[in-house]
């Protein structure tokens, strides 16, 4: 399931602040919340020195069978089968990452990696749709006028 093989797929590129700051440490997105149930197995790290952002083989061979790549000191990429999966899990990444940032600096503690969480991201991944959804249904109340 690599974006170099599989051509359906796309990529949405997150340079929020939250991804940023977490990709500065090193780390992924931990298990603060629900939220980072959806990336929970799903996330590699890209170790950018600054030199090779646009380094596209060591991008693709970091992000391996992943979906998310953090990059350090860049952001995040997500890799998804539809342009409305990568955005509905850019928009939740941005959320998990910036709990974790926030979690982390005032000692909160992440969940244990426990065999049964696999069973629950499962059901947080399958409804991204409805993140999807609701964003579309949020920005018709904001702003008809995009849709005229």
């Amino acid at each position: 399931m690599t974006a170099a093989l599989t051509p359906t797929w796309h990529a949405e590129h997150t340079p929020d602040k939250p991804a940023i700051v977490l990709g500065s440490t090193g780390e992924t997105v931990q298990l603060y919340n629900n939220r980072s149930l959806v990336f929970f197995g799903e996330q590699a790290f890209y170790d950018d020195d600054g030199l090779r952002t646009d380094a596209p083989d060591d991008i693709v061979a970091a992000l391996g069978s992943k979906n998310i790549l953090i990059m350090r000191n860049h952001g995040a990429v997500i890799v998804a089968d539809s342009i409305e999966r990568a955005t509905a899990q850019a928009v939740l990444l941005e959320t998990a990452a910036r709990i974790h940032v926030l979690s982390k600096s005032i000692g909160g503690r992440p969940f244990d990696d426990h065999p049964r969480l696999i069973e629950r991201a499962a059901p947080h991944r399958a409804n991204l749709c409805l993140v999807w959804d609701a964003h579309l249904r949020r920005l018709r109340r904001s702003d008809p006028d995009l849709f005229a």
